[in-house]
C-alpha cells in the first residue's frame, strides 16, 4: 500500500526489515583449492550454529575432487561475522568447497576440541552453491594437473576452460589466475584462444565475466583476442567499452576518427574509453571541455585525470575549477590528480581552499593532502587560519588530526 502525497510508505519500511542475503560466493575458491587439503563436492547436513560467529556441518561427499577422501561424511566449519545474516549453507543444499586443516588459535580448538572438522578455506568464501557438472568436471581437470604446469600450456587451457564454461565466481578466480601466468600470450594455443573467444561472444556468459576476459586481453597484450574484440566493440553494445579499451591497449592506442566518434558517443562508457585513450591524439584539447561539461562523473572523473597526467602544471588553471565539481567522485579525481603534481601546484591550491569554504574547498584541501610536505604545511595553515570553522575541520582531517587542532 502506498498512499500519494503521504510519506509513510509501508513497503519500504518492509524491505528494510528483510533479512541481508546468504553470504556470497566469489572467486576464492579456485586460489583455494589450489593449495587446500581437500576439495569436496556434497551435500549439507545438519548446519548449526556453535557460538556467535562459528558454525558447522556435515557435508553428505559425493566426490573428492583433491585429496585422500574415501566416502562418507566430512565435518566442515565456518564462521558468519554478520550475526543476522543466514548461514551461508542450507540443509540438503549441493556445494562445492575447499577445505583447511582447522585454524590452531584457542577459539577453533574450544570450537572443537576433538579436531574433528576442516575448516572452509579463505575464511570461509571457498565455496560454490549447487554447482552443475560441468563445472566440477572442469574444476577437477584443472586440480588434475601437476602443480607446476598450472602456469603452462596445460593449465592455460584448462583455465581457460573455467572461464569459458563454470560457475561464474570460479571463471572470475580463473581469469584472476591467468592474468598470474608469467609470459601469458605465449602460452595461449588454439583451443585456450577459442574458448576465450568464444565466451566473450557469448551473450548467455555473465557480462563481467565476457568483460573481464576483454580487461584479460589488454592488461595482457593478448592479440591472438583482437578478432573477438574488435566483433565485440563493433556489435555489442554491452561489451563495446570494454572491447574498445583493451583494443586500444593492445595497440597503443585508437584512430583519431575511432576516438572521435566515441568521444561523441551517447554512452558514457564510450566516452570515458575515448578520454582515457585521448593523450597525445587529435582529440587531447577536447578533455578541458569534457573534465567540466560531460554529464556523466564518470567522463569527467576520467577526463581531469587524463588532462593533467598530459598537460602536467600547464593543465592546473583550467583542472583546478574541477575540485568544486558536485559529485564528489570527480572531486576525489581532481584532486589525486593534481596532487601529483606536488609542491608546484600548492600556492594556487591554498589561494583556491582559501577564497572558499565547506564542501567546496574539500577538494583543494584534500589535493593538498596529497602534494606532500608543502600540501601538509599549507594545510595546517588553513587548519588554523581559515575564515569557516567548518573549512578547518576539513583541513584538520585532511591533515589525519581529526577535531583536533593541537
Amino acid at each position: 500500500m502506498c498512499l500519494a502525497g503521504s510519506i509513510w510508505v509501508p513497503h519500504f519500511a518492509s524491505a528494510r526489515s528483510a533479512p541481508p542475503p546468504r553470504a556470497s560466493e566469489g572467486p576464492a575458491l579456485l586460489a583455494a583449492a589450489e593449495s587446500a587439503a581437500a576439495v569436496l563436492v556434497g551435500s549439507v547436513r545438519e548446519p548449526r550454529r556453535i557460538d556467535l560467529h562459528g558454525w558447522s556441518a556435515q557435508l553428505e561427499v559425493e566426490r573428492s575432487l583433491l585429496g585422500n577422501f574415501e566416502g562418507g561424511r566430512q565435518r566442515i566449519a565456518w564462521e558468519e561475522l554478520a550475526t543476522e545474516r543466514p548461514a551461508r549453507f542450507a540443509e540438503g543444499e549441493r556445494a562445492l568447497v575447499a577445505l583447511d586443516p582447522l585454524p590452531g588459535h584457542s577459539l577453533w580448538r574450544k570450537r572443537f576440541p576433538k579436531g574433528d572438522a576442516r575448516a572452509v578455506a579463505a575464511r570461509g568464501r571457498a565455496f560454490v552453491r549447487n554447482p552443475d557438472a560441468v563445472t566440477i568436471a572442469r574444476l577437477a581437470a584443472y586440480l588434475a594437473l601437476d602443480p607446476g604446469l598450472r602456469g603452462e600450456t596445460a593449465g592455460v587451457s584448462a583455465l581457460a576452460a573455467l572461464v569459458a564454461e563454470a560457475a561464474p565466481s570460479l571463471a572470475l578466480g580463473a581469469l584472476d589466475r591467468l592474468d598470474q601466468v608469467a609470459g601469458l600470450a605465449g602460452r595461449l594455443e588454439p583451443p585456450a584462444r577459442e574458448l576465450l573467444a568464444a565466451a566473450l561472444a557469448n551473450p548467455s556468459r555473465p557480462l563481467p565475466v565476457r568483460s573481464g576476459i576483454a580487461a584479460l586481453a589488454g592488461a595482457r597484450r593478448l592479440d591472438a583476442l583482437r578478432p573477438a574484440l574488435l566483433a565485440a566493440a563493433e556489435g555489442d553494445p554491452a561489451l563495446a567499452a570494454a572491447a574498445w579499451d583493451a583494443l586500444a591497449s593492445i595497440d597503443g592506442g585508437l584512430g583519431e576518427a575511432r576516438l572521435a566518434g566515441l568521444m561523441g558517443a551517447g554512452d558514457p562508457a564510450l566516452r570515458e574509453v575515448a578520454v582515457r585513450h585521448g593523450v597525445g591524439s587529435g582529440i587531447e584539447a577536447r578533455l578541458a571541455t569534457a573534465m567540466r561539461e560531460d554529464p556523466a562523473a564518470s567522463v569527467r572523473a576520467a577526463a581531469v585525470e587524463a588532462w593533467v597526467e598530459a598537460r602536467e602544471l600547464a593543465a592546473l588553471d583550467s583542472a583546478i575549477a574541477v575540485l568544486s565539481d558536485p559529485d564528489p567522485s570527480v572531486q576525489a579525481a581532481a584532486a589525486r590528480a593534481i596532487g601529483q603534481l606536488g609542491s608546484a601546484a600548492v600556492p594556487k591550491l591554498r589561494t583556491y581552499a582559501a577564497e572558499r569554504s565547506g564542501r567546496d574547498a574539500a577538494g583543494a584541501l584534500a589535493a593538498l593532502g596529497m602534494a606532500g610536505p608543502e600540501g601538509r604545511a599549507a594545510l595546517l595553515e588553513l587548519a588554523h587560519s581559515h575564515a569557516d570553522a567548518r573549512t578547518r575541520a576539513l583541513a584538520r582531517l585532511a591533515l589525519g588530526r581529526g577535531s583536533d587542532p593541537h
